[in-house]
Formats: C-alpha cells, sequence, structure tokens
C-alpha cells in the first residue's frame, strides 16, 4: 500500500461513503431528539407545580371579609401590555392612568381592535408619564416570557403627548364615544409594526369623557356616586 507523508493510510472511497451514510440515517434522529429535549422543556414549565389554592378569606367581626391585594397591574391603552405598580390612585372612572388609551381601526364607522383580532398587539408595551404616552415594540417578549431567554432583544419606542387632537366618534362593543385621535405618528408607528392599519385614540383630560357602565356587570345601584346622581363611568376598560 502507497502512503501519504504523514505516514497514515488514506481512507478509501468505500469507508467514506459508509460514513456519510451514517451521518445520513442519523440527521433525522438527532433532530428528532433536539426537539424531544425542547419539547419536554416546554411541558415541564407549563406543567411546573403551582402552589396550592389558599384558603377562603375567615369572615371579621360583622361579616366583613378580609382581603390582601398582592399586585396591581396598569394598563395604559387599552389591550396592549400592561406594567406593575406599588400603589395608584383611584377617581370616577377606576385606577387613574387604566385604559385610557384605545386602538382603532378607522372607517366610516371606526371601531376598537384588540387582542381578540390581533393577538400580536401584547407585543407592545405602554407606559403614560407627564402627560406622554410611550409604546414600545418587542419582539422577543414572549420568547422571554416562555424561555427566559432573548436578553438582546430590544425595543423599538415612540412617544406622543397626549393632546386634545381631532375629535372622533368610535364604537366599542356596544357603544360609541368621542375621543381624541392621536394623530398619524403613532398610527403609522403601530401600523407598521401590527401589519395593518390602526390608530390611537385618547378620552381626554378630566370627567367629561362619557360611557356608563353597563347595568348587566353591575348588580349594585351606583347611581348616586357620582355628582348629580348620574349612573357610574368607565374609559375604554371592559
Amino acid at each position: 500500500a502507497r502512503f501519504p507523508p504523514t505516514g497514515r493510510p488514506r481512507p478509501s472511497p468505500r469507508a467514506a461513503g459508509r460514513v456519510m451514510d451514517t451521518l445520513a440515517r442519523l440527521r433525522l434522529p438527532l433532530a428528532a431528539a433536539v426537539a424531544g429535549i425542547a419539547l419536554g422543556k416546554l411541558l415541564a414549565r407549563l406543567l411546573r407545580r403551582r402552589p396550592a389554592p389558599r384558603a377562603p378569606p375567615t369572615p371579621k367581626r360583622g361579616g366583613a371579609l378580609a382581603h390582601t391585594v398582592e399586585s396591581i397591574h396598569l394598563y395604559p391603552v387599552k389591550s396592549l401590555a400592561g406594567h406593575t405598580v406599588l400603589s395608584a390612585q383611584l377617581d370616577a372612572y377606576g385606577l387613574v392612568g387604566d385604559r385610557r388609551v384605545m386602538l382603532y381601526k378607522d372607517g366610516p364607522q371606526p371601531r376598537f381592535v384588540t387582542q381578540r383580532q390581533r393577538p400580536a398587539l401584547a407585543l407592545v408595551g405602554a407606559t403614560v408619564d407627564a402627560g406622554t404616552l410611550t409604546l414600545t415594540w418587542r419582539p422577543g417578549a414572549g420568547l422571554r416570557s416562555l424561555w427566559g431567554l432573548w436578553p438582546f432583544a430590544q425595543g423599538e419606542s415612540i412617544s406622543v403627548p397626549l393632546v386634545q387632537g381631532r375629535e372622533i366618534d368610535v364604537g366599542i362593543w356596544e357603544d360609541t364615544v368621542r375621543a381624541y385621535d392621536l394623530g398619524d405618528a403613532v398610527a403609522r408607528w403601530l401600523s407598521f409594526h401590527l401589519r395593518t392599519p390602526l390608530r390611537a385614540c385618547w378620552a381626554g383630560p378630566g370627567d367629561a369623557f362619557r360611557r356608563p357602565v353597563d347595568a348587566r356587570y353591575t348588580p349594585v345601584d351606583l347611581a348616586g356616586a357620582r355628582p348629580g346622581n348620574t349612573p357610574p363611568q368607565v374609559h375604554f376598560g371592559d
């Protein structure tokens, strides 16, 4: 046999072919094993043991129940991602800063849009600070919550002031309310990231906004809770 300068015998074409055939046969099992490991990790997270449910609160004297607030969440824009706060204020509409802005689809009859139609809205974060609304596109939010990964995912943000711009009449469920459109810049930003034409509207300052609470979901008579015995109002919350 003739040997190369290294002194090692050259592999024959037949042997090399057998190696390639072996690798080709192992490719599918290896891919299946990797997929199985990933699926097992996902199932382990979904089926991880949750803490046992707490016992119901015990009544105090006089029959009142003791309640504990574990967390407070604000959603500045209806159907977008919210954030946790340590404390919150209340006004006649509910939590201050909660769902005072809403996305809608423009047209002859403007209509609200939620995650029911566009699940990708959950990837947009929203905060309000000093009268300015900031939206952040978070494409890795779903993967971060699922795997605890994607630390390098950076969001793209836009900030717009909450001002009384063009007035619109927009439908939300069975109501039609008067609100203020927040302009073309945020509309272009939303439409680009969510791949559908969308605009944003604001309920406005003060207590001029009118949307009575649906009596079907308010069994307690709260007619006297507001000045003038007017029915209780809500912004864009359900």
